[in-house]
């Protein structure tokens, strides 16, 4: 939370220098938008990806709002293009390693081939049957935790991030990962866990050239206020899952992390 709010305050700094620069040209409207939008960042489901649109729509609305743009084109210009820099700068900015309870057998830590951005970092365990990884990851699109895990998912899932994520955790343990791929079970979208309800994802996984599932992902989504996202995930590679939710596997996570909750 604290990152985002200094990411906040970075923004608030940059709106408040372009807005009064050469001040008797002050924009008005976006000396009230801006902020406003800024704001908005921290409770409006799905962040920039809701409000940018929206922004859009505003700005073109009437012949005032056109108006005002062809009246402060180049400083409106300039100032959004730094705000969206800090933002997509700040989710670069390092994170914390994951932890798990001391049981777990930890097998690796960041994977070098993990994309560059956003800032992430996995570590990957074993556990009885299981593979189990803990995902940190910027949200660059939103400092909510208001649909922060659903829309994180849903782009992981257009983009196939959660299959790259996936591909990392089974090299770890030998596994070629080019033979296997994922299919979203249809399911429920949350579960509770102690005493919470979380946003959750079940995928099968499926040998190439077969329709027989082999395993399935389980991951859990926990999202923090400030644009940071934390995901379990759990694989089995049999098909005798007592426990499809993994309730005590998850519900030990989150006791491990009562610190950070």
């Amino acid at each position: 939370m604290l990152t985002g709010l200094l990411i906040s305050a970075a923004l608030f700094g940059i709106v408040a220098l372009g807005l009064f620069w050469r001040k008797e040209e002050l924009d008005i409207s976006a000396a009230l938008i801006l902020p406003i939008f800024i704001v908005l960042l921290w409770v409006i489901p799905w962040g920039i990806i809701a409000l940018a649109p929206l922004g859009l729509l505003l700005s073109v609305a009437s012949p005032a709002a056109r108006h005002q743009w062809t009246l402060h084109r180049r400083r409106r210009a300039v100032l959004i293009s730094t705000l969206m820099a800090v933002l997509l700068l700040s989710s670069s900015l390092p994170l914390s390693p994951p932890t798990a309870p001391e049981e777990w057998l930890l097998i690796s830590e960041e994977n070098p081939d993990a994309m560059f951005w956003p800032a992430s970092e996995q570590y990957t365990w074993l556990h009885e049957e299981m593979v189990i990884s803990v995902l940190k990851v910027r949200t660059p699109h939103t400092l909510s935790t208001i649909q922060m895990a659903e829309s994180t998912l849903a782009i992981s899932l257009m983009f196939d991030l959660d299959d790259a994520r996936l591909r990392q955790s089974l090299q770890q343990i030998k596994i070629n990962p080019d033979t296997f791929y994922l299919k979203e079970i249809n399911s429920e979208d949350s579960h509770r866990y102690s005493g919470e309800e979380y946003t959750v994802l079940r995928e099968q996984i499926i040998l190439k050239g077969f329709t027989m599932p082999i395993g399935e992902v389980l991951v859990v989504a926990f999202p923090s206020a400030g644009g940071e996202l934390t995901l379990l995930s759990i694989v089995r590679l049999n098909l005798s899952i007592d426990d499809i939710w993994e309730e005590a596997v998850v519900n030990d996570w989150i006791e491990s992390q009562a610190d950070g909750f």
